[in-house]
């Protein structure tokens, strides 16, 4: 009964937590320069090791345009794109610095 109890009490908050996540364009603001401070350095240290994707740095672009005309949604959207290629083609790369090539 303890955990059901306990079960209903974290999902009326976690769900409450979410509805006014969305209502609340400052927060979403602040969560969106978080996050694109966090896909910025993505970005460079992918770069650094040759593996920034064609596309991660138009994903920022339109983020931050988007971020500009308080559309909130798609530019948290488009920021954790970016941010996940970044962290995607730095890993690739690394990956792919130690493999050797095919041989035919």
């Amino acid at each position: 009964m303890k955990k059901i109890v306990v079960t209903v009490i974290l999902s009326t908050v976690f769900i409450t937590g979410c509805a006014s996540k969305e209502a609340n364009p400052e927060q979403q603001s602040r969560e969106f320069n978080i996050l694109l401070i966090e896909a910025e350095r993505s970005v460079k240290k992918a770069a650094a090791v040759g593996g920034l994707w064609r596309d991660t740095e138009k994903y920022i672009a339109q983020a931050k345009k988007a971020h500009q005309q308080g559309n909130y949604k798609k530019a948290l959207k488009q920021v954790r794109a970016a941010k996940k290629q970044a962290e995607l083609g730095y890993q690739q790369a690394l990956e792919q610095q130690n493999a050797k090539p095919w041989l035919f």
